[in-house]
């Protein structure tokens, strides 16, 4: 192609990409007295040698480091519960020990069992007389009983609850009364 003035009109060429030239190492001169390398660098007959390493671990290592620590963690997770656990399960027991303040060991395990005498089956029961029943049971434990108090009930039936209060050698004293039958057989658990 030409140009109507001038000479031809060429097309303009692509530049050439240029790739980046790897640098030679620095060489440094070596200290031996008859020209052998330093220990720390490398020499041109033994350059497969000294390759730099990659810095980080394999990757089996690197999963069996992470599977014991992780192992690791948990133990020391299992040992904390139990350990949390146990103290828990003392505590509770010390609490229930240390709280009941006329506490007697031949007590301790037994049931506080009583009856309301020639009680109809189903019929309502006045505090005045559950009073008198529980007292008796509550004298044969204690040495000391004063100011029972128990509510009148509707009907007296299996698993009617009553609560009552007194005073037992000088502490508060909570109950609750649970009849076991209609016919006025109950146990008692202490509060």
């Amino acid at each position: 192609m030409s140009s109507p003035d001038g000479p031809p009109l060429v097309p303009p060429t692509p530049p050439t990409p240029t790739t980046p030239q790897p640098t030679p190492a620095p060489t440094v001169p070596s200290s031996h007295p008859y020209g052998a390398p330093a220990w720390n660098q490398p020499s041109a007959a033994y350059s497969g040698w000294a390759q730099p390493q990659p810095i980080g671990e394999p990757e089996g290592q690197a999963a069996l480091r992470k599977a014991r620590t992780a192992l690791g963690w948990a133990i020391g997770a299992a040992v904390a519960a139990g350990l949390a656990l146990l103290t828990a399960f003392v505590a509770v027991i010390i609490g229930a020990v240390s709280s009941d303040p006329y506490l007697d060991d031949s007590a301790f395990f037994e049931s506080l069992r009583g009856e309301v005498v020639a009680l109809p089956e189903g019929s309502a029961l006045s505090g005045d007389r559950l009073e008198a029943a529980l007292g008796n049971v509550l004298l044969d434990y204690y040495d000391e009983v004063d100011g029972l108090t128990c509510p009148d009930t509707a009907s007296v039936r299996a698993s009617t609850a009553i609560v009552c209060t007194a005073e037992i050698d000088t502490y508060p004293w909570t109950g609750v009364v649970f009849f076991e039958d209609a016919e006025g057989s109950f146990v008692v658990l202490e509060l």
